[in-house]
């Protein structure tokens, strides 16, 4: 079987569950369950835009994003509860034993608990930025309950847009140097080169590194940081002389 799939989860049979867009001649959120030979044991569509992931509860029911909805239905396709996590897009739901439904709200940031009879919302945790300092948000996404009641999760480190911004605004002050150094003598150009653009080029590089630990390096964004990275092998003098 080949296709786009978001998303697995083993089940309890030892099954796998798999979901997509349109997947084997369907239409909308299309979730299917193989078995080990990879066989296909059942298909489900539900509707559904902008989703991420299916879990399958204990009772059988499935939680599919739909845009910035997070909904539950039942094992033939009713919806039974359906909550608005305020941002793009409602990523991934759990249904604790006690009937509470916990669900992450993707580029909000923030995981939400809400009452098992009520279906209102009782708790939220906020995750941290990725970086400490607010350029890259937390995004709410995949994630687990561990036994002491604390939250194992992942969080994304953002599309190429985030990183680019602070990336381009080092760039943007080095540029700034060169527009105001052009046509000044030699000696004089090198000489503000070395105090006003080093700092600024090791403050992009350290950066840089900082990226390289979050970044996937196979991505052209991870090409792209490390080809910036073999600047630190270079000769700082003789590169700034040669500019």
């Amino acid at each position: 079987m080949t296709a786009a799939f978001l998303s697995a989860q083993r089940l309890a049979n030892g099954n796998t569950l798999l979901i997509g867009n349109d997947l084997l001649s369907g239409s909308g959120a299309v979730v299917v369950e193989t078995n080990d030979k990879k066989e296909v044991v059942s298909k489900r569509q539900f509707p559904g835009q902008n989703f991420r992931t299916v879990r399958r509860s204990r009772d059988g029911h499935f939680f599919i994003g739909n845009g910035s909805n997070m909904v539950e239905f039942s094992a033939d396709g009713k919806e039974v509860w359906r909550a608005d996590v305020e941002a793009q897009a409602a990523y991934m739901a759990l249904k604790l034993p006690s009937g509470e439904r916990v669900v992450a709200s993707g580029h909000g940031g923030k995981i939400f608990t809400y009452d098992a009879k009520t279906g209102l919302k009782t708790k939220t945790v906020s995750l941290p930025d990725i970086d400490g300092t607010h350029t890259m948000t937390a995004f709410a996404s995949a994630f687990a309950i561990i036994p002491n009641g604390s939250y194992v999760t992942t969080n994304w480190s953002g599309s190429t847009k985030i990183i680019a911004t602070p990336a381009l605004n080092f760039i943007k002050k080095l540029y700034a140097i060169e527009a105001k150094i052009k046509g000044r003598p030699p000696a004089e150009i090198l000489k503000i080169r070395q105090e006003m653009s080093v700092p600024i080029l090791d403050s992009f590089l350290n950066w840089l590194t900082d990226m390289e630990t979050i970044v996937l390096p196979s991505s052209s964004t991870g090409k792209a940081i490390y080809l910036h990275l073999i600047f630190k092998e270079l000769p700082r003098s003789d590169t700034l002389e040669k500019l």
